[in-house]
């Protein structure tokens, strides 16, 4: 399997085809391929066929795969150049902007997939610690590497003698007002960093709050039939 030079999540230049010079966020990447889809891109017509009964077909606009070759990062600085890997008069990498002198943007730290919180730019890597290198920002995550450590799976967590890495990770809420149970614990974070506002967290928090199913898990879990009712009912895929 082949590495690409973007991950999803990336904000992206284009630098080729039809779409030249314009900019967007990466949804999906193909290494195998060597491609990826750019949200609002590379606009294509499909024919979309019915998948269950009542749904109707037709024809629909969506973004279409493209070279990974013809896309690069934005600098976080301008948000105009693409973010290129130079090597110094020593061999040294660096990460610069390419519309240097215009940008001066130039780190020695590696861009990393994760996206800041608080402004959605390219995060970068120096030491243990993530941090947006955009102007004003100043989002920082210090343990992140620590937590991606203790949160990475390269096991089947469900075979027995990987137990003990299963109970190290946090459970998913398995009802709608446990999911508001955590979200409450969390918002602090979230408005802290302007991610929501507080009045969009309350919002959230009450919706969740008034399905009351926090022994959902008990009452369907022996029950097959009406598992296939809640996902029939709220899970939407496509």
């Amino acid at each position: 399997m082949n590495n690409l030079h973007v991950k999803t999540g990336d904000n992206v230049m284009i630098i080729s085809g039809k779409d030249k010079g314009h900019t967007g966020k990466v949804l999906q990447v193909s290494p195998a391929e060597g491609k990826v889809i750019v949200e609002g891109q590379n606009m294509v017509t499909k024919h979309v066929k019915p998948r269950r009964q009542g749904e109707q077909g037709g024809i629909v606009k969506a973004e279409g795969a493209m070279y990974a070759s013809k896309v690069m990062p934005i600098c976080p600085k301008c948000g105009k150049g693409r973010l290129l890997e130079r090597k110094s008069s020593k061999g040294r990498i660096y990460y610069g902007c390419e519309c240097y002198p215009d940008c001066d943007f130039m780190t020695w730290d590696m861009p990393v997939a994760t996206k800041c919180e608080k402004c959605g730019s390219t995060l970068f890597r120096k030491g243990g610690k993530l941090y947006c290198a955009k102007e004003g920002c100043g989002f920082e995550m210090p343990d992140a590497l620590e937590i991606a450590d203790k949160t990475y799976v390269n096991v089947n967590i469900h075979k027995k003698e990987n137990e003990d890495k299963l109970k190290q990770l946090a459970q998913l809420p398995d009802s709608c007002v446990a999911s508001a149970d955590c979200l409450e614990k969390q918002r602090a974070a979230f408005e802290k960093y302007n991610v929501f506002s507080p009045a969009m967290i309350d919002g959230i928090i009450s919706k969740l709050r008034a399905y009351e199913d926090r022994t959902l898990r008990s009452e369907v879990q022996d029950s097959p039939e009406e598992m296939l009712k809640l996902v029939e009912k709220y899970f939407h895929c496509g």
